[in-house]
């Protein structure tokens, strides 16, 4: 290899323009420095990501179906199950006798009260245990001075004494506390605030109309089984 070497230069010698510059160039004035090491920075490194990663058996199912209770789903017809209403009856005690007579066919009922709009109040007797009782009550009330009573022979109030009804609560209470004054249990309520109906469900071989002569029922009708959900 040939090495470039500058040509010598005497004292008060001018060297032509192309050599000068040529001589400039490999001063160790303007030789080629080293470069100056780069200053540390940050790391451009990413941190570690935490995993996001979920377990097997942590996500739904895209097919499964949500557990119901099936406590709250209304009874399907389609398990062979007959569903009817049965009624009116005029009170609250009234019903719940009825209910208490149901057929032991009848898996499940509940008692429907029904606003009503007819005005004025009775005063009576509820329900005793049977004719022959209720017969009994009617001659000592007539026993003790009073004419107007009325023993009801079937129905929702069957064996219960009808003793008047009245335009006034004023006057069915005065009715009322002459009856308690002589012994008798009577009670005074308004007329036509609620009927009251039993809704029961039973299977399809219920017997429906035995059902509604065991509970004294006027009437009875089929109804959906949403009812009693």
């Amino acid at each position: 290899e040939v090495l470039s070497v500058p040509p010598l230069q005497r004292v008060g010698e001018v060297l032509p323009p192309g050599a000068a510059a040529g001589h400039a160039a490999a001063t160790p004035a303007n030789a080629a420095r080293p470069a100056s090491p780069t200053p540390p920075t940050a790391s451009t490194t990413p941190a570690p990501v935490a995993s996001t990663a979920v377990p097997a058996g942590a996500l739904p199912d895209p097919g499964a179906v949500p557990l119901r209770d099936d406590s709250t789903l209304p009874v399907d017809t389609a398990a062979g199950e007959h569903c009817l209403r049965l009624g009116p009856y005029s009170t609250e005690a009234a019903v719940t006798q009825a209910r208490a007579r149901l057929p032991p066919q009848a898996s499940r009922s509940r008692i429907e009260a029904v606003p009503g709009d007819k005005p004025g109040w009775r005063v009576w007797l509820p329900p005793l245990a049977d004719h022959a009782a209720a017969q009994a009550m009617a001659e000592r009330i007539a026993a003790a001075g009073f004419n107007d009573y009325y023993v009801v022979p079937d129905g929702g109030e069957a064996h219960s004494v009808a003793l008047g009804r009245y335009g006034n609560a004023q006057a069915a209470q005065r009715r009322q506390a002459a009856l308690q004054a002589a012994g008798f249990a009577a009670r005074a309520e308004a007329l036509g605030t609620s009927t009251y109906w039993l809704l029961v469900v039973a299977g399809r071989d219920f017997d429906a109309e035995a059902a509604r002569i065991a509970v004294g029922a006027a009437r009875r009708s089929d109804v959906a089984c949403t009812a009693l959900h």
